[in-house]
């Protein structure tokens, strides 16, 4: 997240996103940026609830509120890198 906020920060005229159309403002990182904090604040509940990282994985934001291409081959992974980030603080 401070990457994409440090990138905001820059000043770009084209953003070429990983998937999808090459895009020519900084919205570009808002869908981004929620689904990040979002992923940030469910684990956080998770992990208060003494819910396992394994659990986590497969229910912490099982359906994704936007059109995410491969998100359930990916988010489980997001999940467990941010369990093991935040699990800690």
């Amino acid at each position: 997240m401070a990457v994409t906020d440090t990138l905001k920060a820059m000043p770009l005229k084209h953003i070429v996103p990983g998937h999808g159309a090459v895009q020519s403002s900084t919205a570009a990182f808002d869908k981004q940026t929620r689904y990040l904090s979002s992923l940030a604040q469910a684990v956080r509940a998770a992990i208060n609830d003494n819910i396992d990282i394994n659990t986590a994985s497969t229910s912490v934001l099982a359906s994704p509120t936007e059109s995410w291409q491969l998100y359930t081959t990916y988010h489980p992974r997001n999940v467990i890198q941010a369990y093991t980030e935040l699990e800690w603080e």
